[in-house]
């Protein structure tokens, strides 16, 4: 009679099993309802897809100077103005864009297309040709004359880039940049400006990329 609780006393731990097992036979899928699966956070952004080839913009204002070696001697100029971006941003990392430039204080007007390459979204160096056009006033005579040069260089562009936005196939910021641009005298008045030129700007812009 002692061996009645104890087989009760068995079947009772190995019920549970039972159940489970029988309710796996009717449904398949009960184990696999029975797991914990984790859920996605509610709070994680969709991961953003790169789909290539976009327009690339910009528009900001710049400030610098520009250093000229003058036959009577070497002038520092100011300039301030601004300067735009335009072209194509070929996917996340590699972009080709015209940059404009005018400025004042100093009127200088530049040309120039850039290879723009962005490691990183917050990050983007630019390289590439351009063409410039100083003017200024130049003692002539008894008088001052309004006198240029056109220059051909090489600008050098970095920028640190803070993200506003962005999404499929899109990305805004805005940059706070530097500029460099070693460039010589191809063509006007040698009175004005020969040889060796330097333009140094720093700025601020909106960019598409």
């Amino acid at each position: 009679m002692w061996r009645v609780p104890l087989l009760l006393a068995w079947l009772a731990t190995q019920l549970p099993a039972i159940a489970l097992g029988t309710e796996t036979e009717l449904d398949p899928l009960a184990a696999e309802k029975a797991q914990v699966h984790p859920q996605p956070k509610g709070d994680e952004p969709p991961a953003r897809v790169d789909t290539g080839y976009r327009f690339r913009f910009g528009i900001g204002f710049v400030s610098g100077g520009a250093y000229l070696n003058r036959p009577i001697s070497e002038v520092l100029a100011t300039v301030i103005g601004i300067q735009i971006h335009l072209g194509v941003q070929i996917d996340d990392t590699f972009a080709v864009m015209y940059q404009g430039s005018a400025t004042l204080l100093w009127p200088v007007v530049r040309d120039a297309v850039l290879l723009e390459v962005s490691p990183t979204k917050s990050l983007s160096f630019g390289a590439g040709v351009g063409i410039d056009s100083l003017n200024g006033l130049v003692a002539a005579g008894d008088g001052i004359v309004l006198d240029g040069a056109n220059t051909a260089g090489i600008p050098l562009r970095l920028a640190w880039n803070v993200v506003t936005s962005e999404g499929p196939g899109r990305r805004t910021a805005m940059a706070l940049s530097v500029e460099l641009t070693p460039s010589f005298v191809i063509g006007g008045d040698k009175d004005f400006a020969n040889g060796f030129v330097l333009g140094a700007l720093g700025g601020i812009s909106f960019e598409m990329y």
